[in-house]
């Protein structure tokens, strides 16, 4: 799992950091030795944690559940940068 968290750092100043954006990046298992299958999680609303049984229950259900957007990213070549899978779930969420 890759988690990315999006901080605001007031001033420059790590000890006001407040976490303001959250995206969890899973792969599902289902994929290639080349071609990753992921879904993708992004946490609108504060708090920014996603609790465990929501987690399962987009991951496993499909379930919808309010204040989380998710995604799947299908064929992704796994020798690409980070930065790229991270485009594509952001773009599967509906982020352009």
């Amino acid at each position: 799992m890759i988690r990315c968290k999006i901080e605001l750092l007031p001033y420059g100043k790590e000890e006001d950091s407040k976490l303001i954006g959250l995206i969890l990046i899973v792969n599902d298992g289902t994929g290639t030795f080349t071609k990753g299958n992921y879904k993708s999680i992004i946490k609108t609303e504060d708090p920014f944690k996603i609790e465990m049984n929501d987690l399962k229950d987009i991951l496993y259900e499909d379930k919808e559940i309010p204040g989380l957007l998710s995604g799947k990213v299908k064929k992704f070549p796994r020798v690409s940068i980070v930065y790229n899978l991270l485009a594509k779930c952001l773009n599967a969420c509906g982020f352009k």
